[in-house]
């Protein structure tokens, strides 16, 4: 059977047999004392005491936003990021804060949170594009201004800085859903880690979900390879800047190697994304600016020159270079024209 090109299920089709087999062992042990054995390799992974899994990374937002600020107030999360931070807050009752992000990293801006921190209650920080955020900045204003956070680090697990991202808030989370690389891809996953025993019984006092049995085999086999998984995003990144060293104008400087939506900023991004699509050639989503999404107030210059011109390549799992020099080289020739 002819391999799919493009196909972000690729490393998942590759692992169906072993995670056949590890079904088994999880039917043996029964669901509760696998999870828990999954739960615990989690956190030791992650350097955290404390990890629950849930039905989605959507719930583990959620529960951390309640288990750490249950009477609500100013929620902050960067304009550019995935519209399930800004729901959870709006949610759980909190007043949504969008925060301007560095053009640069595509992150958080570190000089738009300083500015926002005396009156927030929460801040929700993810790790966009593999790359980090000013975690370290986060932590030393929550001290001093007294707010929590939530440190989300989906995009970037495994990575590190010292210790890994997600064991740097006061509860970092992660969805664990499809093709992401520790994830299944049949149904969505998610974690809520800490160190904290007060803050992990309030946790399980709202009683999380709990994840598909079925997502839990593909979860366990994906995290014990996630070394292997991410060299191979590495390589695809790696062909990506040099195949595009033409248009590193048009490359944010400060993205991490390690992404899976290599990011550009091209001049005419629907002219792009029309080429793409002709060329059959699939493109990962931009990501609306959420003052945009969900009609919030504020400023956000960096948010809307990203909206202009985003365009995201793939760079799952197991593509391979070839993939890679042919969605570059559509990108060339879009701005080349």
């Amino acid at each position: 059977m002819p391999v799919k090109t493009f196909d972000p299920y690729r490393l998942d089709r590759s692992l169906m047999k072993a995670a056949a087999a590890e079904t088994l062992v999880m039917r043996k042990l029964g669901f509760a004392p696998y999870r828990a054995l999954l739960e615990a390799a989690l956190a030791e992974f992650i350097g955290r005491e404390y990890c629950v899994l849930t039905d989605s990374g959507r719930t583990a937002l959620r529960l951390a936003a309640l288990a750490l600020r249950p009477r609500g107030g100013a929620a902050a999360f960067p304009d550019i990021t995935h519209p399930s931070l800004a729901e959870a807050a709006i949610g759980c009752g909190f007043r949504p804060v969008p925060l301007d992000i560095d053009p640069g990293t595509l992150n958080l801006s570190a000089a738009a949170l300083e500015k926002a921190a005396p009156r927030l209650s929460l801040l929700l920080l993810p790790h966009m594009f593999g790359t980090p955020a000013p975690i370290k900045e986060a932590l030393r204003l929550s001290r001093r201004h007294g707010f929590a956070v939530i440190e989300d680090a989906s995009q970037i697990i495994g990575g590190r800085a010292g210790r890994r991202y997600g064991a740097f808030g006061d509860i970092g989370v992660f969805s664990l859903s499809p093709y992401k690389p520790v994830s299944s891809p049949f149904c969505r996953a998610g974690a809520v880690l800490c160190d904290s025993p007060a803050v992990f019984r309030r946790v399980l006092a709202l009683e999380p979900p709990a994840p598909g049995p079925e997502a839990l085999p593909f979860i366990r086999i994906k995290l014990a390879r996630l070394k292997t998984t991410m060299a191979g995003v590495r390589a695809a990144n790696s062909v990506y800047r040099r195949e595009l060293a033409a248009l590193k104008k048009y490359c944010p400087p400060g993205i991490s190697g390690e992404t899976m939506e290599f990011p550009l900023l091209l001049p005419d991004r629907d002219g792009a994304e029309k080429a793409f699509k002709k060329s059959g050639v699939p493109l990962e989503r931009a990501y609306r600016p959420l003052h945009l999404e969900k009609n919030l107030p504020g400023k956000f210059p960096a948010a809307d020159a990203y909206w202009a011109g985003a365009v995201h390549l793939p760079a799952w799992p197991l593509i391979t270079a070839a993939e890679c020099r042919r969605a570059a080289a559509i990108a060339r020739r879009s701005v080349e024209k």
